[in-house]
């Protein structure tokens, strides 16, 4: 991975990120206290954004800063996408553990109302 690489992939998650809340360049520039051609600059790959501004726009997002470093085609959309990457002996350990859990928790359920 080059640096740029790792500058689109910045970019490329701030724009989706802001377009999933439904902001413009101009309400998220104001949330993060940049001005709209700097946050523009920074979506389209022209600027770095700060440490100090990556901060303030996961905070904005409601996420950890680290996520605006993953690329999103790592990231699955939907949870048949999560499954596709599943084996069958995958699915079966996570069955297995899901009854185990379920009876785990009828156990206890027994033991704290006899």
């Amino acid at each position: 991975m080059t640096e740029y690489d790792l500058l689109k992939i910045i970019s490329e998650n701030i724009k989706s990120h802001r377009k999933q809340h439904g902001w413009t360049q101009a309400f998220l520039a104001e949330e993060i206290s940049v001005s709209v051609p700097f946050l523009s600059a920074i979506e389209t790959a022209h600027k770095w954004p700060s440490p100090k501004t990556m901060i303030k726009l996961a905070e904005a997002f409601n996420m950890n800063t680290y996520e605006l470093l993953k690329p999103q085609n790592i990231l699955p959309d939907t949870m048949d996408a999560v499954l596709d990457k599943f084996t069958a002996e995958m699915i079966q350990e996570v069955n297995s553990t899901i009854r185990q859990l379920h009876k785990n928790y009828l156990n206890l359920q027994i033991k704290e109302h006899p």
